[in-house]
């Protein structure tokens, strides 16, 4: 399967949020929307093991909407929702696997799965 993540939609706020698209095989499957952390975020992770810097990414979510693009997150597999993870740390440098959070849209319900653990 051919994954590919589109460049940040125009509704995107740079330097605080942005958002893209994912495709499977050309196939839209979903979204992600990557949050960059800000000053306040660093006042917040201050007393936290966790040393972020200006403009990470850090909370991200993997939306898979089944509802768009025809497949859920079982069908899609967990070997490709890994794969997926992958290619989004290696695109956007400073996000690990603890930051990403796995949302599906099915028949007009929210499904949060949480992690990849969650699979």
């Amino acid at each position: 399967m051919e994954i590919q993540i589109s460049e940040s939609k125009p509704e995107s706020k740079i330097g605080y949020e942005t958002i893209h698209d994912i495709y499977l095989d050309n196939k839209n499957v979903g979204y992600v929307i990557v949050q960059y952390a800000t000053k306040e975020d660093i006042k917040a992770f201050k007393k936290s093991k966790r040393k972020l810097k200006i403009g990470q990414p850090f909370g991200v979510r993997l939306c898979i909407d089944a509802d768009k693009g025809g497949v859920t997150t079982s069908e899609i597999g967990k070997p490709n929702i890994i794969r997926i993870v992958d290619l989004l740390k290696s695109r956007f440098s400073g996000l690990e696997e603890r930051d990403v959070g796995i949302i599906e849209f099915d028949k007009g319900k929210k499904n949060i799965i949480g992690k990849i653990s969650n699979l």
